[in-house]
């Protein structure tokens, strides 16, 4: 049986993030990328799914890249910010998860196995200054997930999933296929667990910027599309999730979602 990176995975690893209050209303936020969404030139996918627990002030986020078979490392999730409509702008990381792997010259690819994800947490982020000329003013201060400029950086970054016809990086180019410096890739999803005292109730997610690339500033996305939903167990509200096989290097969509 093969490693399954996505929803599939992390239900269990939710559950155990919100047990001290197992049956506490949760809220939950889900962005995209708008459709057709570039960077440098080359197509952009991503998604990301946040989750509030304010009985015990803290907030899951998952983020997945859903650009497949990258021809460039610019495609790559290397920083995700996002403000709360109550304000805070404080917290910690509690921990994080994802799914490493090494690409090779010739596109083809190793896991790496599970492990942290070394981003870093940024509290008290003001979105405003962020450069090349991103218009992003309304996400005002809030709190940003990184890789680039911790320890674990360049590399590290968030890749999308294979080409399925071929189950290698074809596409990819020296940026990726081979990179010293920018391998292992996080394969797909990661997740990030924090500790963020002061929401309560009426906390709602007030936007979020997705950012790519290996730059000190990356590329971002301000204007990602919105759905929010509420309930218990919003890990399995993803949607499709991508199971992935490395043993057999298949990937099949699993349809969920309410």
């Amino acid at each position: 049986m093969g490693i399954k990176v996505a929803v599939a995975v992390l239900g269990g690893i939710w559950a155990l993030f919100f047990s001290a209050q197992a049956m506490a209303i949760t809220t939950g936020q889900l962005f995209e990328t708008p459709p057709g969404a570039t960077v440098g030139g080359q197509p952009v996918s991503a998604m990301a799914i946040i989750t509030l627990a304010p009985d015990v002030d803290r907030i899951a986020v998952q983020l997945f890249n859903n650009q497949v078979n990258p021809t460039s490392v610019i495609q790559n999730l290397s920083d995700f910010g996002f403000s709360l409509s109550t304000g805070q702008t404080a917290g910690s990381m509690v921990s994080s998860l994802g799914t490493l792997v090494e690409i090779r010259a010739d596109g083809s690819y190793t896991p790496a196995g599970s492990m942290e994800t070394g981003w870093e947490l940024q509290e008290g982020y003001d979105f405003v200054s962020l450069e090349n000329g991103i218009v992003v003013g309304a996400l005002g201060t809030g709190l940003r997930i990184h890789v680039l400029g911790t320890e674990a950086g360049p590399a590290n970054t968030l890749i999308g999933l294979p080409s399925g016809n071929t189950d290698s990086y074809g596409n990819a180019n020296g940026s990726i296929a081979g990179n010293q410096a920018h391998n292992p890739f996080i394969f797909y999803q990661a997740s990030f667990y924090l500790q963020v005292p002061g929401i309560d109730d009426s906390t709602r997610i007030a936007g979020v910027l997705f950012s790519f690339g290996t730059q000190d500033t990356p590329a971002g996305i301000p204007e990602p599309r919105t759905l929010i939903f509420l309930g218990i167990g919003l890990a399995a509200l993803a949607g499709a999730a991508k199971r992935w096989d490395f043993t057999r290097g298949k990937g099949e969509v699993e349809n969920g979602g309410v």
